[in-house]
């Protein structure tokens, strides 16, 4: 009988051998696969990057031919650059949305729009420092 329990036990200890240098080949693949995961995710950023700012310079594009064409496009293609332009300083600057419009249409429209708030100048200038007094877009 101890011979029988012996072979038991030896059979036992090469299993428990066989888990454990399967258990650390897996611990490795994960730590491969975690790796390559967060590989993927940065080039899944910088993808997602590529497609905003490609997607930008076609929006511009669209809007500078709009304005060389003139007439109702060129009128339509400034409320659009209005637009973009007031959300661009709502997003960088936290201001109000009345604000960023109000300033926007100063500087991308023909026609002034009327500034009724007195902390309008304040405000202003918040805008222009937040915004490093680059207002384009």
């Amino acid at each position: 009988m101890p011979d029988h329990s012996l072979g038991e036990l030896s059979l036992l200890n090469n299993k428990i051998d066989e888990l454990l240098t399967r258990y650390n080949d897996l611990r490795i693949k994960n730590s491969e696969l975690g790796k390559e995961n967060e590989g993927l995710k940065l080039k899944i950023l910088e993808s997602e990057e590529k497609v905003r700012t490609i997607e930008n310079k076609y929006e511009r594009s669209k809007i500078s031919g709009a304005l060389l064409g003139g007439g109702e496009n060129a009128i339509e293609a400034k409320k659009k650059i209005t637009r973009w332009a007031a959300q661009t300083y709502l997003n960088e600057t936290g201001c109000s949305a009345h604000t960023a419009v109000e300033l926007a249409c100063k500087f991308y429209e023909t026609e002034l729009f009327n500034i009724e708030s007195e902390e309008y100048p304040e405000e202003e200038m918040l805008i222009l420092r937040k915004m490093k007094y680059n207002l384009f877009i």
